[in-house]
């Protein structure tokens, strides 16, 4: 069955349409204000992620065993933390978006769309569920290792929608830091968790700093 060249110059219109405005939701991500306001995002989780895995080392490894366990003080320091830099991330990129006439809607929708956010879905579900089984037999720091190598995998899928090389770090970072310390994380979870986590943020603070000096 032949078809016309006019049927498919048309397709063929249609498809270069849909190309360009992917790439046009894709610049806001190389837009410098926001490069730079991820950046120092990642430098602060580094950082706090890094002291919050020393303190709880330090707390854990000179507790005294008659006053009891001090995971639910370290929980509930987590969770305070989380919420705050949680809180600060969103402030931040609503501002920024509000100066371009956008919303933080427009950028959760940018970022996962229809295909990221499958992949992200199934790391997350497999964490939970790997993290209740190594717990429930006595292996909970090995998912500080795998959740770093299950996250890559939603990150490298995130990266071909926004191609920025920073994020191609993270990804990579993660991966490799997470398959290397399997071996031996349960030595030391709370010092090579602060390495896996706040080493691989703070590499994408400097990739980032680095490609937005090149470009």
């Amino acid at each position: 069955m032949d078809i016309p060249d006019e049927k498919l110059q048309e397709f063929e219109s249609t498809l270069k349409e849909i190309r360009d405005a992917a790439i046009s939701d894709s610049k806001l991500f190389s837009d410098r204000d926001f490069r730079r306001a991820i950046i120092w995002l990642s430098f602060g989780f580094s950082l706090v992620i890094a002291a919050f895995c020393v303190a709880g080392h330090t707390l854990v490894a000179s507790r005294d065993p008659s006053a009891g366990n001090p995971s639910t003080l370290i929980f509930w320091a987590f969770i305070i933390l989380l919420a705050i830099g949680g809180t600060i991330k969103i402030t931040l990129i609503s501002r920024i978006m509000a100066r371009k006439n956008k919303t933080l809607a427009s950028v959760l929708r940018i970022i996962y769309g229809k295909g990221p956010v499958t992949v992200l879905i199934a790391a997350i579900a497999s964490i939970i569920v790997t993290s209740a089984f190594f717990i429930s037999a006595g292996l909970g720091p090995l998912i500080i290792s795998l959740s770093a190598v299950l996250i890559s995998f939603g990150l490298f899928t995130l990266d071909m929608r926004i191609r920025l090389p920073e994020f191609r770090a993270l990804a990579w970072s993660l991966l490799i830091s997470g398959l290397l310390t399997l071996f031996f994380v349960q030595q030391s979870p709370w010092l090579w968790g602060g390495l896996v986590w706040g080493g691989s943020f703070f590499v994408l603070g400097v990739d980032g700093l680095i490609a937005m000096r090149a470009s």
